[in-house]
């Protein structure tokens, strides 16, 4: 929602709220928040890809973030884990079920009931989790 303030002059960020000066259009405005959300992601990523790959003694290639449409996370079969850039706006326990989720897939490459329990071992109320996340799709549509 755009919302005009006077006195804004540059970026500013809040608890709740991405500031932006009258003068930037659209599309400015959608590359900064882009962007923010790139970092941010990657910041998140970093000691929690980390923490549970240990945790499920697993190693992957790399991580990077996607603007994906549709999908949260994603895995190579050659170890790249790929997240999507809005999965820091998720609570963290759903951004840890993705990021279980998806180291998974490191040792099963598909979703069988191997692969769920896989996921229960770390994470023994995924399921719930996993619904939870579906009230969060809307956010796909976000910074389009």
């Amino acid at each position: 929602r755009r919302q005009e303030l006077q006195g804004v002059k540059h970026v500013e960020i809040t608890n709740t709220q991405i500031l932006f000066p009258k003068y930037l259009d659209r599309q400015e405005m959608i590359k900064f928040a882009r962007e923010f959300y790139i970092d941010t992601t990657k910041e998140v990523l970093k000691s929690r890809v980390k923490y549970f790959a240990e945790l499920m003694n697993l190693s992957y290639s790399s991580v990077s973030i996607m603007n994906n449409k549709t999908r949260w996370g994603s895995c190579t079969s050659t170890g790249d884990l790929k997240f999507n850039l809005r999965i820091s706006m998720l609570p963290y326990k759903i951004i840890d079920y993705i990021i279980i989720h998806e180291l998974a897939h490191l040792v099963e490459f598909n979703h069988s009931k191997k692969f769920y329990q896989i996921i229960e071992c770390i994470m023994p109320k995924w399921k719930s989790i996993k619904d939870d996340l579906k009230k969060y799709d809307y956010l796909m549509i976000l910074l389009r």
